[in-house]
């Protein structure tokens, strides 16, 4: 049977990396993914049928209960942007924590979002001062590390790449993923955090611990991590970073 051991729900945006998700599920783990419509250039260009805070909660929660279908032990909103801004502005943590409420309560599956996931990773780590790499643009990044900064993580050093939509972020290698990270990192700062599911990392995640000497707390990865780790599958994955080695 698949998903023997788990099966978990994601819901997507934009972007099309979802390779990220399946090359992170252990044997026995199923991936469930559904599209939410969000066929905006990025989650800070949204259609106007979901522009608002209310609307746009309301389409997680219809894709939540979709997934529900499939019985999922998770389900997790797979945007990191879409969890730690909102789309009328305000508290990022207040915004991810209306989110992941609206999904448990549309299907009573525990539920969680890419920004949550994110803090977990960190929260496990002990990682309390962080670089960002990121393809976003300043007022995402700015609106990412208040979002970090809400849960107690101060950021120390962003690096950005201006990027103007999910597709043209989804064409990056991940060698520009390696660089960026590089870029981003600071002298001081506990692990480096790879915002952006659009973003490709899995194939250098393990080179960019080695050349940092840090741990990497990916965005796609992180949000796997998380999500098995609350569906009680506890399995190590050397190839896929220190969290998954050691968390």
């Amino acid at each position: 049977m698949y998903g023997w051991r788990a099966r978990l729900g994601i819901i997507y945006g934009v972007g099309f990396t979802d390779h990220e998700f399946y090359q992170c599920a252990p044997a026995g783990v199923s991936v469930h993914i559904t599209r939410a419509t969000t066929p905006g250039k990025s989650m800070f260009e949204l259609p106007p049928e979901i522009r608002t805070e209310d609307a746009f909660v309301q389409e997680v929660a219809r894709c939540a209960s979709d997934l529900a279908k499939m019985r999922p032990a998770v389900i997790f909103w797979g945007s990191t942007s879409g969890s730690f801004a909102a789309p009328d502005g305000g508290s990022g943590r207040a915004w991810d924590a209306r989110l992941k409420e609206a999904m448990k309560r549309a299907t009573g599956i525990p539920s969680t979002t890419t920004s949550s996931s994110v803090v977990a990773g960190l929260a496990a780590l002990g990682a309390r001062r962080v670089a960002i790499a990121s393809p976003y643009k300043p007022d995402a990044e700015a609106r990412f590390s208040a979002y970090l900064g809400e849960h107690g993580v101060s950021v120390l050093k962003t690096r950005g790449l201006a990027c103007e939509d999910v597709w043209e972020i989804g064409q990056l290698g991940p060698e520009v993923a390696h660089r960026t990270a590089l870029e981003a990192d600071h002298p001081d700062a506990d692990a480096i955090v790879i915002g952006e599911t659009s973003f490709r990392t899995i194939e250098v995640l393990d080179r960019i611990e080695a050349d940092t000497g840090k741990p990497v707390v990916a965005a796609s990865i992180v949000s796997m991590w998380n999500a098995l780790r609350m569906a009680g599958v506890r399995e190590a994955q050397p190839r896929l970073g220190r969290l998954f080695r050691e968390h």
